[in-house]
């Protein structure tokens, strides 16, 4: 065997070594929370990386086999022009700055979007597999372009194969990337936005460290692809040898070395424990000893080895520094610095490119300023090390302790949504000593920050933005301490002894700006005088302006003003004076754990509330006037997906209303159209139930006209004419399901009797009236082909359309709504409904769907929690003493009690929530204030979406929140506290309604009876609504209370599938439209449609009866006429 294909084997036996440990390492205890976590991860893995590795197969393949070198210079430049000029973006296609930055870019914004930081799958470990599938990549198309090449004696031919690759990948990333259909990260924009990318990677001193890395570190690697064929030549040369060395086992040998690299830089293999940031500057120097080697060394074999090594930190470099960039750099502008971050690399390059030169001479000097760029970096990276270092090795990121506990963090060991204490000051106490200002500040989890639009932010003149918010912070420095470049956080009350010591003050110089900026243009004139010597090129000179802007720049931006900044000489290492605000701060601390902790909601409840539960469920199936109605809904079937037909649906379920159109295409898939309308305040509270529903009846008659209107004008037509009485046939009317959220006595398929309004409406005449009357009636005076089919609630649709459009045997037993209301329907026995069940419906199944209106449930108040700010909330509702679950669970209420909650906090003097005495509190530098006019100060002021905000905001300075309350509820500057506080309290509210949730999701699955039958292996549990749908871990909360609840625990909740079920108020009312239409006897329909229609004359307006009475006169007139006639001819003839 050869010296390259031993060396192959033996990296390939090394690789599988190290994929076997790593696999024997990655095998947690899987709780069901934690496996469906990792199966939804491992599935956004598979989507990204196919098409991932078909680009990086289109990238190696374009090999220019046989070409001169100075050709292979020129083309190579030539990319790298198009790179730097952006153009690659537009022409270039696989560009390299398109492929190193677009797909990274799409993956970690998307994986944020996802809420994926919790899975076992971490975005390391994605970046990791990034790097071993281009290995795998690299090997493999390799070999297949020296087959190509050699097969068809073209060597375009590998180019044809790289095209291949790309119109395989398109429709491969158009079906697949989220941002191709709905909801995904966007990764591309205009100027304007490449501009803001640039400017942050001059402005920020973090992402500016990242750009000098990624110059030095990739410059170098491109420029040894360049050179390496000719280092090896030379040095066989040298041996005496003149054939060419294998070209093809040397390359799969640096992709086996790339391979182990990336597989040695997992946290549970590398050899340094320290911080990324560390092991980064580790990865360059050993890089840079490489490139040393095959400088001073001639032997061919250690040569080889060198660069094998070198090869091997490329692999380790990029899990690294993508995992770095994914901590440093915002969602919403990812895609743009990642671009910016090549400009000067593709300048580097492109620079270094213009000066090759043949021989040995010049390769010697190129590798020698490599291996001098290398520690350069690390020097120059020493600066900015404060920044980057506190980026731990812990998957998809560190945290730090300290500050409230996220109330939203719904892992499986989760903590209690309380705050958490408040770091103590133990390490020093100036501010600028050993934090500077991208620090998170103290007590933060860290975290990337998931930011939204700043449009609105941007619309307001106090808006500030997050770099400008982060260069204000004010944090203390003692949290911190820097022990050989990892970073540790203290989080803990002094001891009773350090207590007693009294620090002295650390000693501070103060540096001026200008004298900064000088030592900054001085070490750039040194690092390019020495690459000048080194190479013995004056024309190296060229390369000073790019090191100048790379050294310079920072100071130019930084410390323009002539301000002195203080720098920390002797950090104490013991406890210091707290800050002046630190009263008001711990204050402010109790007073939240205090409001937290009523909302509290234990294991225990959740087992005390199921089977109380349960009882209301079977006393409301035995008789009437029970907290949970359990109400029959005349539905005795669910659709199994193959159903077809076009159908009306209207949805009247809070506080806007739908109509839609439906087309049912039998194979799980449905077409819908909809419209959209808000309902006015005044018809909510309305004097007549006539007002609110002919305002209905007007929008179905718009809907008809904007969508249908070919068939509505051809009804028009036909209205007038005797081809049937009336002008109807009975394929010409749409069927309409009739989707009513609220309680009410169905007495068929078709008739239910309002039980009483919900959800802000109070409309006293509409109670104990036929609800579908009501709207067949307004309907029919529009005289419109609409009949209503179907009553339905809005449940009873989500179970409808959950069982039609989800896939597998198993079908749903239950629907869910968890948005403006609650409310659940499921499928029970016919038998066990003792109560007398009015009207006919289909007895065959022995099954009913029934609608249990659970937000009723314990109106007593026998078991449900209840604060004051809960009693408050219901004293000022429009139902008091009823709805009382749903008081506690549902989007409407939700916000509110955030609101009382929070004012309480504002009323206690010693909080200072939002509001400081002075601007040394806020670490904004100005005073929070709160505008007379702010939602926080109204009733129902605050609506609940904010609290998806605070829940998804896990940024270290709450920046998004804080943007929020200030664009949303006119809170002025607020302060970090500020936030804090309210982000725990809306967690808390939260945590406690996705609790109470399962209560209803779990009695329902154990009254089914399937939890313990064998034979059922998935429960399905069709849910819809704003708060499971976009609360963030609202489903893992209902999960973790799950796991509490006797009967079902781990093995039962390994069972329960909670879905999403899109649109059951539309889909589902059509289907039980269908089923209403299957149950029609011939005749009956149209029968009824000509005695509505009569109906709805006979109810013509006044004007219009007060016109006929003359035709009634004539008549009869007539009569009396015919009988005045009579009588005379009567008497005549006697």
């Amino acid at each position: 065997m050869s010296f390259y294909a031993a060396n192959l084997a033996a990296l390939c036996a090394i690789n599988a070594f190290l994929l076997y440990r790593r696999y024997r390492h990655r095998r947690p205890q899987m709780t069901p929370i934690s496996a469906a976590r990792l199966e939804t991860a491992q599935r956004f893995q598979r989507r990204f990386l196919a098409p991932y590795a078909l680009a990086v197969a289109a990238d190696w393949l374009q090999a220019s086999l046989g070409s001169q070198q100075d050709v292979v210079a020129r083309l190579y430049a030539t990319g790298f022009v198009s790179a730097a000029a952006l153009l690659g973006r537009v022409s270039g296609g696989i560009a390299t700055t398109l492929l190193f930055s677009a797909f990274e870019s799409w993956m970690i914004s998307d994986y944020h979007l996802l809420e994926l930081d919790d899975s076992v799958l971490s975005l390391k470990t994605v970046l990791e597999n990034m790097a071993l599938v281009n290995s795998a990549v690299a090997m493999v198309s390799g070999v297949a372009g020296d087959v190509l090449v050699e097969a068809s004696g073209l060597r375009a031919a590998p180019f044809v194969a790289a095209s291949l690759c790309c119109l395989i990948a398109a429709p491969l990333l158009l079906m697949s990337w989220r941002e191709n259909t709905r909801g995904g990260p966007v990764v591309k924009g205009r100027w304007r936005d490449y501009r803001l990318g640039i400017v942050t990677v001059v402005k920020s001193r973090s992402v500016s460290a990242l750009a000098i890395a990624t110059c030095c570190f990739e410059g170098a690697m491109y420029l040894f692809v360049f050179f390496w064929t000719a280092a090896l030549n030379s040095a066989r040369l040298k041996a005496g040898i003149e054939t060419e060395p294998p070209l093809g086992l040397i390359f799969s040998s640096f992709m086996c070395a790339m391979m182990a690299g990336s597989l040695v830089s997992t946290p549970v293999m590398a050899p340094s424990r320290q911080s990324a940031t560390t092991d980064l500057c580790l990865t360059m120097a050993i890089g840079s000893s490489s490139l040393s080697c095959a400088v001073l060394f001639d032997d061919e074999r250690i040569v080889f080895w060198a660069f094998c090594v070198l090869e091997a930190t490329v692999g380790a470099y990029f899990p690294v520094m993508g995992f770095l960039k994914s901590e440093l750099v915002d969602d919403d502008r990812r895609g743009h610095v990642y671009s910016a971050l090549r400009l000067p690399l593709n300048l580097f390059v492109l620079v270094a490119h213009s000066l090759d030169e043949e021989g040995d001479k010049h390769r010697v000097r190129v590798f020698l300023t490599l291996a001098g760029l290398l520690p350069a970096a690390s020097v120059l990276k020493q600066d900015y090390r404060r920044v980057i270092v506190s980026v731990g090795r812990s998957g998809s990121g560190g945290s730090y302790s300290g500050g409230f506990v996220g109330a939203d963090r719904q892992s499986a060991d989760r903590q209690s949504a309380v705050a958490g204490p408040i770091p103590t000051p133990e390490d020093g106490s100036g501010e600028d000593c050993l934090r500077t200002k991208d620090d998170p500040p103290k007590g933060q989890p860290r975290s990337r920050s998931r930011s939204r639009s700043r449009s609105r932010s941007r619309s307001r003149s106090r808006s500030r933005s997050r770099s400008r918010s982060r260069s204000r912070s004010r944090s203390n420095c003692s949290e911190t301490t820097l022990d050989e470049g990892r970073v540790t956080l203290r989080n803990r009350q002094p001891s009773t002894n350090e207590s007693h010591r009294q620090p002295p003050p650390p000693t501070t110089v103060t540096t001026s700006s200008h004298a900064s900026w000088r030592h900054g243009l001085l070490s750039a004139l040194v690092l390019a005088a020495t690459a000048t010597f080194i190479l013995g090129d004056a024309k190296l000179l060229l390369l000073q302006p790019v090191i100048f802007l790379f050294r310079a720049s920072h100071h130019l931006i930084f410390h323009l003003s002539s301000e002195p900044a203080p720098v920390c000489l002797n950090p104490a290492s013991f406890a210091t004076l707290p800050p002046v605000s630190r009263p008001l701060a711990m204050a402010l601390a109790d007073e939240t754990t205090r409001v937290v902790s009523q909302f509290d909601f234990s294991d225990a409840d959740v087992n005390r509330h199921v089977a109380e539960f349960l009882q209301q469920m079977n006393d409301g199936l035995e008789k009437e006037d029970t907290s949970i109605s359990q109400i029959p809904t005349y539905v005795t079937g669910v659709p199994n997906g193959t159903e077809k037909g076009l159908y009306l649906a209207v949805d009247l379920g809070g506080t806007n209303f739908r109509v839609c159109s439906i087309t049912l295409n039998g194979d799980t898939t449905f077409n819908l159209t909809y419209s959209k309308v808000a309902i006015p305040k005044k018809l909510m509270v309305a004097d007549t139930a006539r007002e609110l529903f002919a305002f209905l009846a007007k929008q179905i008659e718009l809907f008809l006209r904007e969508h249908h209107a070919e068939h509505f004008e051809s009804h028009v037509r036909r209205r007038n004419t005797s081809s049937t009485p009336l002008g109807y046939r009975d394929e010409h009317i749409f069927r309409l399901g009739f989707t009513f959220s609220f309680p009410v006595k169905q007495l068929g398929i078709n008739k239910g009797r309002l039980i009483r309004w919900t959800k802000g409406f109070d409309i006293p005449d509409a109670i104990g009236k036929d609800v579908c009357a009501l709207l067949q009636q307004e309907i029919d005076v529009l005289r419109l082909p609409v009949k209503v089919a179907a009553l339905v609630n809005d449940t009873v649709g989500t179970l409808m359309a959950r069982s039609y459009t989800s896939n597998g045997k198993h079908r749903s037993i239950l629907g869910g709504i968890f948005g403006t209301g609650t409310n659940g329907a499921y499928i029970e026995k016919t038998t066990n409904i003792k109560k007398r069940i009015e009207g006919d419906f289909d007895t065959s199944t022995g099954e009913m769907v029934v609608n249990t209106e659970w937000g009723s449930f314990d109106n007593q108040l026998n078991v449900l929690p209840s604060t004051p700010w809960d009693t408050k909330l219901d004293a000022q509702s429009v139902n008091p003493g009823f709805q009382m679950f749903e008081k506690r669970v549902s989007g409407m209420f939700l916000g509110e009690l955030v609101r009382l909650a929070t004012i309480d906090m504002m009323k206690n003097d010693a909080t200072s929530l939002f509001k400081d005495v002075n601007s040394s509190f806020n670490d904004w530098g100005t005073t929070t204030n709160i505008s007379s006019q702010s939602g926080m100060l109204k009733a129902w002021g605050l609506d609940s979406a904010i609290m998806s905000v605070a829940a998804s905001d896990n940024s270290p300075e709450l920046s998004t929140l804080r943007q929020e309350l200030e664009n949303v509820l006119q809170v002025y500057n607020p302060s970090l506290e500020d936030a804090q506080a309210f982000k725990a309290v809306c967690g808390a509210v939260a945590r406690r309604a996705a609790r109470l949730s399962a209560v209803a999701i779990g009695a329902v699955a154990l009254k089914s009876g399937k939890i313990d039958d064998p034979d059922e292996d998935v429960i399905d549990i069709g849910v819809d609504g704003s708060l499971v749908e976009h609360y963030p871990f609202f489903r893992d909360m209902i999960y973790e209370a799950l796991l509490a609840v006797d009967g079902i625990g781990p093995e039962g909740v390994k069972k329960i599938r909670i879905g999403i079920a899109k649109d059951g108020s539309g889909v589902g009312a059509a289907l039980i439209a269908l089923v209403a239409q299957r149950m029609e006897k011939p005749g009956d329909f149209l029968a009824d449609l000509r005695m509505d229609i009569r109906r709805s004359m006979e109810a013509m307006s006044k004007a219009e009866e007060e016109t006929a009475l003359p035709a009634v006169a004539y008549v009869a007139a007539g009569i009396l006429g015919i009988a005045a006639v009579a009588a005379i001819w009567w008497n005549r003839r006697r």
